[in-house]
């Protein structure tokens, strides 16, 4: 196993676009960083855009895996975020059909 690409991006708030002085000094993130960021939902679309179909992920050939850190990131950033963005939570599989 092996890493074959990366992608990153942050994401403009749409909801408490404001960073606290907590999380800016725990994450060493500016304001100014994610106020020029895409929202989430754009990010999505560059993500799926310049990485899933570039890469050819999400098919039967291809097996994909995501990491965090901790589950936090996929069970409630995740849905929070989808929730919020009023976008759902479909697959990169679901958007091909």
């Amino acid at each position: 196993m092996t890493v074959k690409d990366e992608y990153h991006s942050f994401v403009r708030p749409t909801w408490r676009p404001t960073l606290s002085n907590f999380c800016v000094e725990l994450t060493g993130i500016s304001q100014a960083d994610v106020s020029a960021a895409p929202t989430y939902s754009e990010v999505l679309d560059n993500f799926y855009d310049t990485f899933v179909l570039r890469h050819d992920l999400f098919t039967k050939e291809n097996r994909t895996v995501w990491l965090s850190d901790g589950p936090w990131d996929l069970r409630d950033f995740i849905a929070k975020a989808s929730h919020i963005s009023e976008i759902g939570r479909a697959s990169c599989r679901e958007r091909v059909s």
